[in-house]
Formats: C-alpha cells, structure tokens, sequence
C-alpha cells in the first residue's frame, strides 16, 4: 500500500465485506442490537450488522451512511513509523455494541432482564474481526497486517453501550520511496 489512508480505505471495506456481513440479519445470519433512537431502553430494538466507518472519533450524528453509528467498528489511523527505509502505519479499530441484557419471551410478552453480559457481543465482534484479518494473507490485493493484534476492551463501560479496541500495524511505502513516485 502507498499511504496510511490507502490502508484505512482498504480495511473499511474489507470489513465491511469479511466481518460486517457475518451479522446481516436479513441474510438470516445474527444481528447485532441497535438502539433505539429515541433513546429509550425498553425492550424493542432492531438487530443489524455492525456500521464500518473510517476517520477518528466523529462528532455525534455525523455517521449518517448508516442511518446509526452502533453497532460499529470505527477504522483509524494510530501513528506510524519510518525506519531504515521501512515504513508501518498503526492501525487503531474501535468497537461498540449494545445490549440491555437477556431478553425473553414471558407470558407471550417480550421482557429484559438487565445484566452485565453485553460484553459478549463486543468480545465476539473482535474476535471475529481478529480471525477475519489473521485468515487472508493480502487484503485488496497489496495489504497486509503484520498479524500481531492487540486489543482489549476499556476499563469503564457505559451499560448497556460496550466499546473495546484492537490495534495491529500494516506496512506502507517508505517516504523515501514516496518521494520517488
């Protein structure tokens, strides 16, 4: 790949193609939960894929290509390096799901039971995003992650909203290199 951006691109849309479609609901796979928009907590939601969004943290509703911003994977830049003519952009990828808790058919009525598990879902996002990655060697062609994956979730979570992270580096034309194009 050229350039940091070049990665960014290419990641967006490998996600959205080998890790977002693994949750299209309407292709009878599991969706995630989205919430609602009036931002009321009962017990109706909608299940979707994950929304693939490139940049840094966006100012709130300006992730408008979804129509919601969660469940998302935000892909961004996280610095980079140049050295002896090697180059690498750090890739960061930031996660969030939600999730009320247990939801259950009672008495011919939906009904939540709050709890703590909707990190489930984050953790299942991640990893699935991790394996997706690890599994092709070149990703549009020319990309490729150095397979040495880092992530985790961060230490205070807003319930029932859940974010975590992963970071890996992928590597780029030098700017020597650059220059010579």
């Amino acid at each position: 790949m050229r350039n940091d951006l070049d990665v960014i691109k290419a990641l967006v849309e490998f996600i959205k193609v080998h890790v977002a479609s693994e949750y299209d609901s309407g292709a009878g796979k599991i969706g995630l939960e989205k919430p609602r928009s009036d931002g009321k907590t009962e017990v109706e939601f909608t299940l979707v894929k994950p929304a693939v969004y490139d940049g840094w943290i966006p100012p709130l509703n300006y992730l408008d290509e979804y129509g919601y911003a969660i469940p998302g994977i935000l892909v961004m830049s996280d610095g980079g390096r140049d050295r002896d003519g090697e180059s690498v952009v750090q890739i960061r990828l930031a996660f969030a799901t939600y999730d009320l808790g247990t939801t259950i058919l009672q008495g011919g009525k939906l009904t939540t039971k709050p709890d703590s598990k909707g990190y489930y879902d984050l953790l299942n996002l991640i990893t699935l995003t991790r394996m997706k990655l690890a599994d092709y060697n070149l990703i549009s062609g020319t990309l490729s992650t150095n397979n040495d994956f880092e992530w985790g979730m961060y230490e205070e979570q807003k319930s029932p909203y859940w974010h975590g992270w992963m970071t890996f580096s992928c590597p780029i034309v030098s700017a020597k290199d650059l220059n010579n194009l």
